[in-house]
């Protein structure tokens, strides 16, 4: 290697002496200067044009307002080879003389601590010059050694407060991460100074890489959250000038993290906006979709303003991820019941908006499953009681799935309130395949509360069987229960003492059927003293079984149905011994007095 390097032209150390002589002795604004002077002055002398070559690769590789194409005319005017400009081979793509040239030099350099900076860089600040980058790591790093290790060890070597700002800046986003871990490992263990990460931080604002501006903010939150940087009134206008409005584009979402970080950092470090209220409302009623979103997170983010947010949720026809993501942050056991309430007046008042109303009710189902989550049974049940046309629209639109419903049902049925079972009916539209959901969820959590054995159980299975049994299709919702229970044997002996039980219940309506099988029914009643049962004209025969046999008042058939009348007398219960296909069942009926 040394054999080579001997050979570079003696031009190429005094071209990188030069460079590091005007890095040392001036600062940005002074180059700048520099640099003026030199775009006016008209010369021909080598020496000078030289010298502004140089002092413009540096501007140009220290991210300054210097084009690249500026540079080379430069250059291509003076009469200066280019191969004797070292640095300059990372503008040149085709050129192997170049890559030796400029592997040679930054080996060279990257042996001394202090010029590290320099070669870093150097090699990190042309986007366009990749494959030259990477094949120049490829050959400085250790056989074995990966490249992301291989930075880290060379950021890691980084001294000087001025390089390293410029090395942060001009890193091109694959090393950006490394750069930015490096530089907070070295804060928080006190290697770097509190001057510099702040002078960092004020150099966000002026970043054209939105990227960088994002991670340096996440990387001042984390020094700030490890005590490790004072928060002055400086990084506070700062921060607070990034709380902007976001453009409307949709590439610009990055401007949206960036406002959301430099909040997240206000609120840690204990400061309020001025009327940050205002602020947010302002957003939540702009016409930019993505500042309204801005405002949903901020509200959310600081626990704030609940029926303001709702409010514009109900009024703007805004998407369902959107609003659910804002519900779900800002919606906590402090503030649902009110939200919820807020939403319902909303919903009466039915306040105009771009929010349609299948869209609204979508909202209010979404909110209502949400409130589930909270387990407040009292009041979600009076919710359900108060509107349960609303929970009916929502099933009939397939806006809440069958598993949800399920959820939902099996929260009622643990309420341990047998009256609550009575709002479930209105909560299912008047369809079949509902009806048969009804009946197949009702009788698998019967089952599952059977066999865990719950407290209140007969109190439970009695209230429950009762509801499902009045509404609906009764044949088919306590037939499916029947043989639910009686397919489990631990239960039969149990389920036969409950169905004796919900007889009393059965006592207060009307008409009442009893399951036979195979969905055939004995439907009856009772009424001023009589009982009249119709039963399927195929059935063998059926018996009515008393202490002294009632008298039969009427028979006659209807539809192949056959209907028989008798009198109760003074008979404070009835047994009904039905015969179906050579199997017999039997059922006693309290009589109410």
């Amino acid at each position: 290697m040394n054999a080579m390097h001997s050979s570079v032209d003696p031009s190429v150390s005094l071209f990188i002496s030069q460079i590091r002589k005007t890095r040392y002795e001036n600062r940005e604004s002074q180059a700048l200067y520099e640099l003026k002077k030199l775009a006016a002055r008209d010369t021909k002398d080598d020496e000078s044009e030289r010298h502004a070559l140089w002092k413009k690769l540096y501007l140009l590789n220290t991210g300054m307002d210097i084009s690249i194409l500026d540079f080379v005319k430069a250059t291509a005017s003076s009469n200066i080879e280019v191969k004797k400009l070292g640095y300059l081979g990372l503008l040149m793509k085709d050129s192997q003389e170049y890559l030796i040239l400029l592997q040679n030099t930054l080996q060279k350099d990257l042996l001394d601590q202090n010029h590290v900076n320099d070669t870093l860089i150097f090699m990190s600040n042309e986007p366009d010059d990749e494959h030259t980058n990477k094949e120049l790591i490829m050959k400085m790093k250790t056989p074995g050694e990966s490249t992301r290790e291989y930075l880290k060890y060379l950021i890691a070597r980084s001294k000087y407060e001025c390089t390293l700002h410029f090395s942060l800046i001009s890193l091109s986003e694959p090393c950006l991460y490394v750069k930015i871990q490096i530089v907070l490992n070295q804060r928080l263990e006190n290697r770097i100074s509190e001057r510099e990460a702040k002078w960092l931080l004020s150099r966000a604002a002026s970043l054209k890489c939105q990227f960088t501006k994002l991670k340096m903010l996440q990387l001042f939150h984390r020094m700030y959250l490890a005590s490790r940087l004072p928060i002055d009134d400086c990084i506070v206008q700062l921060l607070k000038s990034l709380l902007v409005h976001p453009s409307a584009k949709a590439k610009k979402q990055i401007e949206i993290a960036l406002a959301l970080e430099s909040m997240k950092l206000l609120v840690a470090i204990g400061h309020t906006l001025e009327r940050i209220e205002e602020f947010i409302f302002r957003l939540i009623n702009s016409k930019n979709a993505n500042s309204e979103f801005l405002g949903f997170k901020y509200a959310a983010m600081l626990k704030i303003m609940p029926e303001i947010v709702i409010t514009r949720i109900f009024e703007v026809g805004i998407d369902k991820r959107l609003y659910f993501d804002s519900l779900n942050s800002l919606i906590d056991k402090t503030n649902f019941r009110r939200v919820f309430q807020r939403l319902n007046e909303l919903r009466r008042a039915n306040v105009s908006g771009r929010m349609d109303i299948l869209r609204r009710e979508q909202l209010l189902g979404l909110l209502l499953m949400r409130l589930c989550e909270f387990g407040d049974q009292e009041f979600i049940c009076k919710v359900v009681y108060e509107n349960p046309k609303l929970y009916e629209k929502i099933r009939h639109r397939h806006l809440i799935s069958k598993e949800q419903c399920k959820e939902f049902f099996k929260m009622i049925v643990q309420s341990r309130s047998p009256e609550h079972f009575l709002m479930i009916y209105d909560l299912f539209p008047a369809k079949p395949r509902s009806k048969e959901m009804v009946a197949e969820i009702g009788a698998n959590h019967m089952l599952a509360l059977v066999r865990a054995k719950v407290e209140n159980l007969k109190c439970i299975l009695g209230g429950l069987i009762d509801f499902l049994c009045m509404h609906g299709d009764p044949c088919l919702n306590r037939g499916r229960l029947v043989d639910v229970l009686r397919q489990e044997e631990s239960v039969d002996h149990s389920a036969d003492l409950y169905f004796k039980e919900i007889e009393a219940f059965n006592l207060v309506l009307s008409e009442r059927m009893l399951y036979i099988g195979s969905k055939e029914f004995l439907e009856y009643s009772i009424q001023n003293g009589k009982i009249k049962i119709s039963y399927p004209k195929h059935i063998d025969s059926v018996k009515l079984k008393t202490l002294n046999c009632p008298d039969e008042d009427e028979s006659n058939v209807e539809n192949n149905q056959v209907v028989r009348v008798y009198n109760i007398g003074n008979h404070r219960s009835i047994e009904i011994e039905v015969e179906n296909r050579g199997v017999g069942t039997s059922r006693r009926i309290l009589v109410s007095k």
